[in-house]
C-alpha cells in the first residue's frame, strides 16, 4: 500500500464531533475529530456504499477503532424480491411473535416478545419500525399485553392504555 502525504485541511477546520470528506490522490477520505483527536478513514460506508460524511457521528471512538460498547438500537434495512424490510432491536431468543397488519399484503410489523416485553420488531411498516426504535431508545415500550390481539398498533396509544390500566389497578 502506497503512503501519500497531502495537505487536505488545517487543524482548526474541524470542531469536535465534526466530519469532513476530502480527496487524497484518487481516494475519498473521511476526516473526523472526536474528543480532541483527529482520525482519517475510508469515506464510504462498507455496507451500503453511502458517504459517511452525510451521516451522523454517533460513536466516533468506535469508528476510529476504539473498544466502546454500542448503546443505540441495532437496526437493519434491506430490500428482497421487491419488498423493503426493516428490523430494529435484537431478539436472539423470544417467547412469541405478535403480528400486526397483513403479511399477505406485505403491510405488517412483527413484534418479537421476551418476558412480556417487545425486544425487536421487523416488517414493512417503516413508520411503525421507526416508532418502535424511538420508544426502545427511551425505554418506553408497552408490555406485550397492550399489543396482543390488535390488527394495528399505535405505540403511543398502547402506552396510554397500559398506564390507564395500571392506574386503575
Amino acid at each position: 500500500m502506497q503512503t501519500i502525504e497531502q495537505p487536505v485541511a488545517h487543524v482548526g477546520d474541524l470542531s469536535d464531533g465534526q466530519m469532513k470528506q476530502v480527496r487524497v490522490g484518487e481516494t475519498d477520505v473521511l476526516l473526523l475529530r472526536h474528543e480532541g483527536e483527529y482520525y482519517a478513514l475510508g469515506a464510504e460506508c462498507p455496507h451500503y456504499g453511502a458517504p459517511l460524511a452525510e451521516g451522523t457521528l454517533l460513536n466516533g471512538r468506535a469508528m476510529a477503532g476504539h473498544d466502546v460498547s454500542f448503546r443505540g438500537v441495532p437496526f437493519f434495512w434491506t430490500r428482497q424480491f421487491g419488498v423493503s424490510l426493516k428490523v430494529a432491536g435484537c431478539a436472539p431468543e423470544w417467547d412469541e411473535v405478535l403480528m400486526t397488519g397483513d403479511p399477505d399484503e406485505r403491510d405488517f410489523t412483527a413484534f418479537y416478545v421476551r418476558d412480556n416485553r417487545p425486544v425487536a420488531a421487523a416488517g414493512t411498516q417503516k413508520d411503525q419500525i421507526a416508532a418502535f426504535m424511538g420508544r426502545m431508545r427511551t425505554g418506553e415500550l408497552p408490555a406485550a399485553d397492550a399489543l396482543r390481539g390488535r390488527r394495528s398498533v399505535d405505540l403511543r396509544d398502547a402506552l396510554k392504555q397500559e398506564a390507564a390500566a395500571a392506574a386503575g389497578s
